[in-house]
């Protein structure tokens, strides 16, 4: 909350001393300031795809799918109320990880090459496996290996909730 006035996560310090929050703004700060990453392409039409894979993940299969699921108590107190709300946030995560699988098709990441929308994608497989109940498609576990795979995922496995690899 220190860091992030409007009281969730992600926030990240900037080098002049100010806050960036929201996980889109976050990651294409990141790709902006790191091209050495390749975490967005120069061409509009690519980050543009960028940016609409970040909203998706992020404004519906985070923020309409898991947080029901998971926090059902924020926006209801009664229990009934909260098992039809979990249950709408369980159908709208495999609806988005369907819609995800079929964007991913046979590609390696979800544009092509490694992107800013694969770190979001991550976060929200890595959820998936990690509550149970939800099947993810084989596309998507493949997908969420080579994640894990490479040497920044492994490099921050430390921080995370689990070790990777």
């Amino acid at each position: 909350m220190a860091q992030n006035t409007k009281g969730k996560v992600p926030a990240l310090g900037l080098p002049d001393g100010s806050v960036l929050t929201e996980f889109p703004a976050i990651a294409m700060w990141l790709a902006d300031s790191f091209p050495e990453a390749g975490l967005a392409p120069d061409s509009a039409i690519k980050r543009a795809r960028i940016s609409e894979m970040l909203d998706y993940i992020v404004g519906s299969v985070h923020m309409r799918g898991f947080t029901f699921d998971k926090m059902p108590q924020k926006f209801l107190s009664d229990p009934a109320g909260q098992a039809t709300l979990r249950a709408h946030g369980r159908a709208e995560v495999a609806r988005g990880l369907g819609f995800l699988s079929n964007a991913l098709g046979h590609s390696a990441f979800l544009l092509g090459d490694f992107s800013a929308a694969d770190a979001a994608l991550f976060y929200v497989l890595d959820w998936a496996e990690q509550d149970g109940g939800y099947d993810l498609p084989a596309n998507l576990e493949r997908c969420l290996a080579r994640i894990r795979a490479r040497p920044a995922c492994l490099a921050a496995a430390p921080l995370l909730r689990r070790p990777q690899g």
